[in-house]
């Protein structure tokens, strides 16, 4: 498995202040040692007690809870201790349901009614599902005192 970065994507990411991922800093280069071991890092351990509870929030199902890459896909690698995430350019069709995270509530301070903006790349999908009625739903808010983070369930 290899790693790079895009070109055009670079430029324009960092324009809009995003930094390389910390494991990968030179965005010439092609990464090709121990990829998967690096964003494995970013999965929960399905050793844990409770990970049929994160398995659910997430929804995956049970055939897919050690195929590394559906669950990066679906969990977007996100950590509590950083703002890197990947997210998945999912498509519209039938039976397709994933979770994504409403943006801006912990970097603007917002209050509880002011839901701004749906991940850009996530966001595609409701501009690709014209023909098809699409379902959005909040799935949990985060908070305490102040709104941190709301995550959605999207489906058909």
């Amino acid at each position: 498995m290899q790693f790079h970065y895009i070109k055009a994507g670079v430029q324009k990411a960092q324009e809009e202040g995003s930094t390389p991922y910390v494991d990968f800093p030179d965005t010439t280069k092609v990464y090709a040692v121990k990829v998967l071991d690096v964003f494995g890092q970013r999965l929960i351990k399905t050793e844990r007690s409770d990970i049929q509870k994160y398995l659910d929030f997430w929804n995956i199902s049970k055939e897919y809870q050690n195929d590394k890459f559906y669950l990066l896909a679906y969990t977007q690698g996100m950590l509590s201790t950083d703002n890197f995430e990947f997210l998945a350019d999912f498509h519209p069709k039938k039976d397709l349901r994933f979770v994504s995270e409403i943006c801006g509530y912990s970097f603007f301070g917002l209050s509880p009614g002011q839901l701004s903006v749906v991940k850009l790349v996530h966001s595609r999908v409701f501009h690709k599902s014209l023909k098809q009625p699409l379902t959005v739903r909040v799935k949990s808010i985060d908070q305490n005192g102040k709104v941190n983070r709301v995550f959605i369930d999207v489906f058909y």
